[in-house]
């Protein structure tokens, strides 16, 4: 009889153990690998960000070297993208598919805004060409 006494306070010990000490860390064990998976979709987002600047810098480096490095067929027009609703500041520089993709907004969309016709209507973006990179 007396060893059943001793198996029960020593499970109750066990369960007051666990709910004090082994429950919060499994708690925030949890916590970690959510902030964990969070911070790896950050990681792979910057980049992204970060290749596209890197490759748009080396463009325009080349540019004020005097040399596109890029044939006739893959030269396009810049266009500079501003957001009327924030007087006008300017939101993107880059080709039209640049511009979309950094604005999340689709390339036909940018095309109206651009045109005389879209520029009349009341967008959220104005578009103006600047020219071509040669």
């Amino acid at each position: 009889m007396d060893m059943l006494n001793l198996c029960d306070e020593l499970r109750k010990k066990l369960y007051l153990w666990s709910q004090e000490k082994f429950w919060p860390i499994l708690e925030e064990n949890k916590q970690l690998k959510e902030e964990n998976k969070q911070l790896k979709e950050d990681v792979k987002k910057y980049r992204n960000q970060a290749s596209r600047l890197r490759n748009k810098n080396n463009r325009l480096s080349e540019l004020l070297k005097g040399n596109s490095g890029l044939t006739i067929e893959e030269e396009k027009p810049i266009y500079a993208v501003y957001d009327l609703r924030k007087n006008e500041k300017l939101v993107a520089i880059g080709t039209i598919q640049e511009c979309s993709e950094l604005l999340g907004i689709s390339v036909g969309h940018l095309r109206l805004c651009a045109c005389p016709s879209g520029q009349k209507r009341n967008f959220k973006y104005k578009v103006v060409k600047l020219g071509k990179l040669d």
